[in-house]
């Protein structure tokens, strides 16, 4: 009567082993799928996010005159990561980088850039053009 006992429970133990694999094998691309799906979504959501708010802070650094073009840069790039930081986001800094440089050049093509020297054209003739 053991032997019987023993080879019940060896082929249950068998058994529930080739099951457990089984279903590993099944649902673990399932869950792979979901990880990486809630995942690069998120991603999506921290890059969206950070790209509104290098739309909002460039045109805010950009009137700041105190501080070079590459501290402007870098204030912008701490601006969105604090923010992001705060959203429970973290993006890497050379990906910040690149917002805040794909806003700066959206700000410029509409006319928001003021490296631009102005002409002031005035109805007085130029001295000399006697």
């Amino acid at each position: 009567m053991n032997i019987v006992d023993g080879t019940t429970a060896a082929s249950l133990v068998a058994f529930l082993v080739t099951l457990i694999a089984a279903l590993y094998k099944f649902v673990r691309p399932i869950v792979t799928t979901k990880v990486e799906s809630a995942t690069s979504q998120k991603t999506k959501n921290a890059l969206e996010l950070g790209l509104k708010l290098s739309d909002a802070i460039v045109p805010e650094m950009a009137v700041m005159q105190d501080l070079s073009g590459s501290d402007r840069k870098k204030e912008a790039i701490r601006f969105v990561n604090d923010q992001l930081q705060k959203n429970g986001y973290k993006v890497d800094v050379s990906a910040l980088s690149a917002l805040v440089e794909q806003a700066y050049q959206a700000y410029k093509t509409t006319g928001g850039d003021n490296h631009k020297t102005i002409e002031v054209v005035t109805d007085e003739p130029a001295k000399g053009d006697d």
